[in-house]
């Protein structure tokens, strides 16, 4: 039997910092710029004209990296992300402008 347990050693006033961009391959690329990792339980993405798709996997996402999550192929462009923490908080997800 194998246990693996993350530990996250968090600087003091550190936080995460997520944004997301469209990927052009139909994925939706989310972003950790913060100091600090992310524990996502599910991402909330909605599109023009379509209702909000709920992804439910949960993961973590480490402060400085990328994450690119695959999309049901619905058509529309995204027009918000929301991020439920594993707190169960619901915080909104700004669109990265490059």
């Amino acid at each position: 039997m194998r246990l693996s347990l993350p530990l996250f050693r968090k600087p003091a006033g550190a936080a995460p910092l997520l944004q997301w961009q469209a990927g052009a391959d139909g994925t939706l690329d989310l972003i950790n710029t913060g100091q600090r990792h992310a524990e996502v339980g599910r991402l909330v993405v909605s599109r023009a004209g379509r209702s909000p798709e709920t992804l439910g996997r949960g993961f973590y996402l480490l402060a400085g990296t990328r994450r690119s999550i695959a999309l049901a192929p619905l058509q529309g462009e995204i027009t918000k992300v929301e991020a439920v923490t594993g707190e169960g908080q619901v915080k909104a997800v700004p669109k990265r402008h490059d």
